[in-house]
């Protein structure tokens, strides 16, 4: 078996929800990058004076590399290991918003957003495959693959509003260190649920007190037969 199936098999319902919002709050931060810029764009050209060209791919580099490595980076969280490809995911996330407080150039800007597409490649299908190996019930499946569907169509649709909010009060930056901030509470990721106790051996009395019953009953026994032997 599997160690996802043998972990999966001691996590409690409360555990298995918990491990859903959490993954769900990762994809939520994924999808809100496809759209937040649409906002942040003109103040952004403004400052670093993008051609139309640049603008273009500023907005279109993230969904294209995105989209164009979900497949690779499946076959590499397979390899590696889930939780672990979870975890470098939101860490190279964060790192690489970070970075953008250095951007001089749309040319930054435009690798940073294409590295944003790498580690979200990364996240997106390794959340929807723990999804898959946490809840083994089919009826929980279906919500969870539901709920964790909605949660990436939620965060497509509010990516303008954060970024129009953000904007209010901060620069264009903020748009990308919002991913960030949100990796604090992502990066944990689902703990592994604790193994099921061991059973404790019987006390060494009781175990002594068994094995001198069950030697008692073969003597009686093969007392038993030898009188009927003698007798017949």
């Amino acid at each position: 078996m599997p160690p996802t199936e043998k972990t999966a098999s001691v996590m409690t319902k409360r555990q298995r929800w918990s491990a859903l919002a959490l993954l769900s709050a990762g994809l939520v931060m994924i999808a809100i990058d496809m759209t937040i810029l649409f906002i942040a764009l003109p103040q952004l050209t403004a400052e670093l004076r993008s051609t139309t060209t640049e603008q273009l791919w500023i907005v279109d580099i993230y969904p294209l590399i995105l989209a164009g490595l979900l497949i690779p980076m499946s076959a590499v969280a397979d390899r590696i290991g889930r939780r672990k490809a979870l975890l470098i995911g939101f860490t190279l996330f964060g790192l690489v918003s970070l970075l953008v407080l250095f951007a001089a150039s749309s040319a930054m800007v435009i690798g940073l957003r294409a590295m944003l597409g790498v580690a979200g490649a990364l996240i997106m299908p390794t959340t929807l495959s723990m999804v898959r190996s946490i809840f083994t019930d089919p009826m929980e499946r279906t919500r969870a693959l539901a709920i964790w569907s909605m949660f990436a169509e939620v965060g497509a649709i509010i990516g303008p509003l954060v970024g129009g909010t953000l904007l209010e009060f901060f620069s264009w930056h903020a748009a990308f260190l919002i991913n960030a901030r949100g990796r604090r509470g992502s990066h944990s990721g689902p703990d592994t649920p604790a193994r099921s106790p061991r059973p404790q051996p019987a006390p060494l009395g009781f175990s002594r007190r068994r094995l001198f019953h069950r030697r008692h009953d073969r003597h009686r026994v093969g007392h038993q037969k030898c009188r009927k032997t003698q007798l017949g």
